[in-house]
């Protein structure tokens, strides 16, 4: 993992380690983190949209949300979108 925020809640680094191994998943990159109240359970990752290099996902803790930026071969996007599909 890597970018400008460098902590990681602990409720979210399991179900990120284990997306990190999935073919194509080149590398993760964290972004900002919101406090906020949600409803999703604690450490989900929830696919939010495209970006130019792979995905955005919002991970979420029982801090807040998470966004992380999933880096991903071309070839691969449809089958980690897939993956974070099946793990809710």
């Amino acid at each position: 993992m890597s970018g400008k925020h460098i902590s990681m809640n602990r409720d979210i680094r399991r179900p990120l380690e284990k997306l990190l191994h999935q073919e194509g998943v080149e590398r993760v990159v964290l972004g900002p983190s919101h406090s906020c109240r949600h409803s999703h359970t604690v450490g989900r990752l929830e696919y939010r949209r495209d970006i130019d290099v792979g995905i955005l996902v919002g991970g979420y803790s029982g801090d807040g949300v998470h966004d992380l930026f999933v880096y991903i071969r071309p070839e691969k996007v449809e089958d980690v979108k897939e993956y974070l599909e099946n793990i809710r």
